[in-house]
């Protein structure tokens, strides 16, 4: 059970140090469509200003800077049933966002309300020549 606990907390800080980056891309992929939002946090509201508690305080200035949608592929009744069609249409949506934006993302928030979701967190590294 620590494992979990120290997954989420991990993932947490990420999402924390993306958004003071300054840009998050909002995933939402549903069983029509998948939709991509990149949001540029503009740090004008610092946390206590509005007497806002929680983690996101602070995080209520941004500005949509790219958006996208594309027709869901691989996703019925709100569960994936092929990941291959899933993810590409995923990746349309996001490059076409930031291309919109003119930036590269490097944090993703996902909404996703299936019937049976589950979440796992990957590490990966890669070689590059």
């Amino acid at each position: 059970m620590m494992d979990l606990y120290d997954s989420q907390r991990s993932m947490r800080n990420m999402r924390k140090i993306a958004m003071q980056r300054g840009v998050v891309a909002i995933l939402d992929v549903g069983s029509s469509k998948i939709a991509a939002l990149v949001l540029r946090f503009d740090g004008s509201a610092k946390v206590g200003d509005d007497g806002d508690i929680g983690a996101l305080a602070g995080q209520s200035g941004f500005r949509v800077i790219g958006t996208a949608t594309t027709r869901s592929r691989g996703v019925h009744f709100g569960e994936i049933t092929a990941m291959q069609e899933t993810e590409r249409a995923i990746r349309t949506a996001l490059q076409a966002a930031q291309k919109m934006a003119g930036i590269r993302v490097d944090h993703v928030i996902a909404c996703f309300a299936g019937a049976e979701p589950r979440s796992y967190g990957l590490d990966a590294q890669i070689q590059l020549d």
